[in-house]
């Protein structure tokens, strides 16, 4: 392909490709001067390895004109992120870039994370790592920009970028914190769900007794007959008391005076 720097450009891509082993990927140009236009490399669509390869020759043309080059590795189940770091950084935060890209004043890394249950709880774990990482979160939407070797990056400050590592490992200590963010994300998430279930039943059985109470037709009360008025007390018969028995007898006259005397 090409002359013997297109040549140079293949080498450089292949041995990118493998330490990133992303499925396919996404070019972007930027122009260098104010007088250029936007390119918009292969519509903005994601290429093949074997298509980025196809293309190098006329991605040089037009760089040459005053463009940068950068990469987006796209692919389901790996996670990349891009550092701006020293390689002593690097070994002292006992992390272990898949690619290592330099222009001799600036190192650029790029650390590859596997990520297979990718969840609600994804891009923001990506994001908190980014950040704890101190590298680029880039956005749900977009996989973070990285150099391409053989080009002027974006951020370059002379030169192109030139492979220095690329044992295209996945990083343990990154993958490590991921899955503690993830974990801890994921907790959060069930207790707040727990919590909105919770008060959804509350709000349903309140609005339920509500309507019960509110709701209720004027004809569903049943008319209760008014207690009987209490009546007066009807007297109570009393037996009389037993008749004094009388001195003289039950034959004697009461009207005929008792008499006095001795009895004989």
């Amino acid at each position: 392909m090409g002359d013997e720097g297109t040549q140079s450009l293949v080498w450089s891509w292949r041995e990118q490709h493998r330490a990133l082993g992303a499925a396919s990927y996404l070019v972007h140009l930027e122009p260098l001067r104010p007088d250029l236009a936007a390119v918009d490399w292969n519509e903005g669509l994601p290429m093949t390895p074997a298509e980025v390869e196809a293309c190098l020759e006329q991605l040089r043309r037009t760089a040459a004109r005053g463009y940068s080059v950068t990469l987006a590795p796209v692919d389901a189940t790996t996670k990349y992120f891009v550092l701006q770091a020293s390689q002593a950084t690097l070994a002292g935060g006992e992390l272990s870039p898949a690619l290592v890209l330099s222009d001799q004043q600036q190192t650029q890394a790029v650390i590859k994370v596997f990520q297979e249950d990718a969840d609600e709880t994804s891009a923001e774990a990506e994001r908190l790592l980014a950040e704890q990482l101190k590298g680029k979160p880039g956005d749900a939407s977009e996989a973070p920009r990285m150099w391409m070797a053989g080009f002027a990056g974006g951020g370059l400050q002379s030169g192109v970028a030139r492979i220095m590592a690329a044992a295209g490992v996945f990083c343990r200590k990154a993958a490590e914190l991921l899955q503690s963010i993830t974990a801890g994300l994921r907790a959060r998430h069930k207790a707040a769900r727990e919590k909105a279930e919770v008060e959804a039943e509350d709000d349903r059985r309140l609005a339920k007794a509500l309507k019960s109470r509110q709701a209720t037709p004027a004809d569903a009360f049943i008319a209760m007959p008014a207690p009987a008025p209490e009546s007066a007390a009807e007297p109570t018969a009393v037996d009389p008391p037993d008749a004094e028995p009388s001195v003289g007898g039950p034959y004697d006259d009461p009207a005929a005076p008792r008499s006095l005397g001795m009895r004989r």
